[in-house]
Parts: C-alpha cells; sequence; structure tokens
C-alpha cells in the first residue's frame, strides 16, 4: 500500500467518523437542557468533536518522511 493510498484511507475514515458524530441521532442525545460549566451540553458536544476532527486530519495528513531518510 503506497503511502498517499493510507493517507486517503485514513482522511476517508476521518470523514466517516465526523460523518456519523454529526448525524440527527447522536446529536438527540445530547440536546439536553444541561450545562456543564456554564456551556450547554449540545454546544460542548459540538466543539469537542469539531476539534477533535481536527486533530484527526492533523495526524491522518502528516507527511512521513520516506524509508531511510532521516527525520528532522
Amino acid at each position: 500500500m503506497t503511502p498517499d493510498s493510507l493517507k486517503k484511507r485514513r482522511l476517508a475514515g476521518v470523514f466517516l467518523f465526523g460523518w456519523i458524530f454529526f448525524n440527527y441521532p447522536i446529536f438527540s442525545l445530547f440536546n439536553l437542557p444541561v450545562a456543564w460549566n456554564g456551556i450547554p451540553l449540545l454546544y460542548g458536544y459540538v466543539f469537542f468533536i469539531w476539534a477533535l476532527i481536527i486533530v484527526l486530519i492533523m495526524l491522518a495528513a502528516r507527511r512521513d518522511p520516506p524509508p531511510g531518510e532521516p527525520d528532522r
């Protein structure tokens, strides 16, 4: 498997993760009249998943050095 195809598969996995966790049935689990440290639960959930997806994209898109070359 080439590094580019592995990167594409990882990014597709991140997309599916986001698609599942930003879908209505999951949203309805967090749509409660509850606040955590003054932040509504649904807003905290959306922000947390959004930040997690950004980190996962960063990790999936990281360019690994070719074999045989030292890290910089």
